[in-house]
């Protein structure tokens, strides 16, 4: 349907806007000579696991969209 397209397109726009966030917080993060390696691990962590759920988010919207697709 349209509207449910209108929302996998709205996931997909997120999903990249929090890629762009991970790569300049990473950047951040690993450049930042105040930070401890210990305080760097963990960010990195962190920064890792919301980018892995932002693409698996993306991944969700779009089987979504396919099997009700596939199912119209």
């Amino acid at each position: 349907s349209k509207t449910l397209r209108e929302q996998v397109v709205a996931v997909n726009a997120i999903e990249e806007q929090c890629d762009r966030i991970y790569i300049e917080s990473m950047r951040e993060l690993h450049t930042d000579p105040a930070l401890e390696t210990l305080t760097v691990i963990s960010w990195r962590d962190v920064y890792t696991f919301l980018e892995i759920t932002a693409d698996s988010m993306e991944g969700v919207a779009e089987t979504i969209e396919n099997v009700v697709m596939a199912n119209s």
